[in-house]
């Protein structure tokens, strides 16, 4: 099983995630967990989508809630455009497929889908802030346009 650099033999190339060498099997076993994530990425966001939908009218009228609902679709296109690609490397064995564009279009998906999170969790905040410290001021100059405007920055 092993050699006299106490390093295990296998028909694999060595495999580390923080200088751990990491077993075979588990390699194996990344892409069903990375189709789980996948699958559990999307039936989250859809039921989220779909609590959203039929939720009260009154609560629609919000600019928080028009948030909620940007960075769910947010997440759920990012999740939709990136994982096919890593369940794809992970059943060719761990080949990089596509090439230069498909590393690009993944970069960039990647990149994407991280900054608009971020940019609209940080609007949130932002606007959660602005409700509780200066709630006169936020009923008198907010309005659920505003969500578009900054979902559209976002």
């Amino acid at each position: 099983m092993g050699n006299s650099s106490g390093m295990p033999s296998s028909d694999y190339a060595p495999f580390s995630v923080n200088g751990t060498n990491l077993d075979p099997s588990f390699r194996e076993n990344t892409g069903l967990v990375s189709a789980l994530m996948f699958a559990s990425g999307v039936l989250g966001n859809m039921l989220a989508l779909i609590v959203l939908i039929y939720s009260s009218s009154e609560h629609k009228k919000t600019i928080f809630y028009r948030l909620v609902a940007g960075l769910t679709v947010t997440d759920l296109v990012g999740t939709s455009l990136t994982s096919p690609v890593v369940i794809a490397v992970y059943a060719s064995g761990n080949e990089w497929i596509g090439g230069k564009t498909m590393c690009y279009y993944f970069g960039y998906v990647m990149i994407f889908a991280g900054y608009a999170t971020m940019l609209i969790i940080c609007s949130m905040s932002v606007e959660r802030v602005l409700c509780i410290r200066y709630p006169c001021f936020y009923r008198a100059r907010s309005s659920p346009k505003h969500a578009t405007v900054i979902l559209t920055f976002c």
